[in-house]
């Protein structure tokens, strides 16, 4: 090969290979914020017993609404429906609660 023809494609080829280094620093980047979200605290949920709430577990949509948290024991909370039916949740797939109302009513 001819000495211009490689200084024309020398520089491209050093951009190209910068470009990667950085994608890939990015990509590095947000795959550990990834992995340093925190699970949700057995403490927290053990607050929600007797309220009635709406469940959310993620990116499948899956969720609960309007359930009355019955029990959080370990890693497991028993939900209880209006029609009466009971449901064990893991809570390490649960994203957000949100309370409904609250005791009593």
């Amino acid at each position: 090969m001819d000495s211009s023809i490689w200084i024309v494609f020398l520089p491209i080829i050093i951009v190209l290979i910068v470009s990667l280094d950085s994608h890939l620093r990015i990509r590095l980047n947000i795959n550990r914020k990834k992995r340093s979200n925190k699970i949700m605290s057995n403490d927290i949920v053990k607050e929600c017993i007797g309220l009635i709430c709406t469940i959310n577990m993620g990116y499948t949509g899956s969720g609960f609404n309007k359930v009355r948290v019955k029990e959080v024991k370990d890693n497991w909370m028993k939900v209880e429906s209006n029609k009466g039916t009971q449901e064990l949740i893991n809570i390490d797939y649960i994203q957000n609660i949100k309370v409904i109302s609250q005791r009593g009513e």
